[in-house]
């Protein structure tokens, strides 16, 4: 009897072990399961981090609407001479957000140096003054508030990489205005550039464009765009036009003529633009 047991407990230790074709069953769900579930968590992390920068991009939408109401509803000027900037816009908002890591979006990977942070957004170089048009005509004042006729769509900051700065240092220059056609940051260049994917109506060729459409959107295909409102939209770069200035308001690429404004109505309309409105 007692032989008969310890038989019968030798099959059940040797019956219950795992085979070797069990075992890579196993794995291999595992495996499957793995490569369902990681791209999901994936865009998660990355849907956290977009509400994150479009936190970032409220604030400083309230810190240049603060700015604009003591100096009598102008908008920051991004002072130029001869292509070059003398004056950034970061410092110029620095003291009404008091943040220097606002000015970051947590998905931004530039790579910084000292006390310096990746200033990750681009702020509207035709708000500033001057125009979106090749001829990069200077408007010679930034816009005041009451020239705006649709400030829901028109773009006050959009999203960049490869620009770091220091907001804190009063009168800094690495701080970015851009509008689809030129720059105002000591220029773009191969190693920065719009995080959105390439717009509506940007040049392809030419030193304005033609290297600086070089990273992929920031965030799922797409990118946050603040509003001169001070709302925050996330929008694919296929539905924000570059558009041109007010006063000359073609701009064929995004199917508008001047009638109709530049990237607001027609067969190309675009959900925002760069084009003051």
């Amino acid at each position: 009897m007692i032989h008969n047991f310890h038989r019968n407990l030798q099959k059940v230790k040797h019956n219950s072990a795992f085979t070797l074709i069990e075992l890579l069953v196993v794995i291999a769900i595992i495996a499957i399961l793995a490569a369902i579930l990681f791209p999901v968590f994936g865009r998660a992390r990355e849907n956290a981090r977009r509400s994150s920068c479009q936190r970032n991009m409220k604030q400083l939408g309230l810190g240049i609407m603060q700015y604009v109401q003591d100096y009598d509803d102008f908008f920051i000027r991004t002072n130029v001479e001869s292509g070059v900037p003398t004056s950034g816009w970061a410092w110029r908002v620095y003291p009404y957000v008091k943040s220097v890591q606002i000015f970051t979006c947590p998905s931004d990977t530039t790579t910084i140096t000292g006390t310096n942070v990746p200033i990750s957004y681009l702020y509207s170089q035709n708000i500033s003054g001057m125009t979106n048009t090749p001829n990069n005509t200077d408007k010679g004042t930034a816009w005041h508030m009451a020239e705006f006729t649709d400030t829901t769509r028109t773009i006050l900051l959009w999203e960049g990489f490869g620009v770091s700065g220091n907001p804190e240092t009063v009168g800094e220059t690495s701080s970015c205005s851009y509008s689809g056609w030129h720059e105002r940051c000591g220029g773009l260049g191969t190693n920065k550039g719009p995080a959105s994917g390439k717009v509506m109506g940007a040049a392809t060729t030419g030193n304005w464009i033609s290297t600086k459409w070089i990273e992929g959107a920031r965030h799922l295909e797409g990118a946050n765009f603040l509003a001169v409102d001070g709302h925050v939209k996330w929008l694919k770069g296929t539905n924000v036009c570059v558009g041109n200035s007010a006063s000359v308001a073609t701009n064929s690429n995004c199917a508008q003529t001047g009638a109709q404004g530049a990237g607001y109505s027609g067969a190309g309309a675009a959900a925002m633009t760069t084009s003051p409105r």
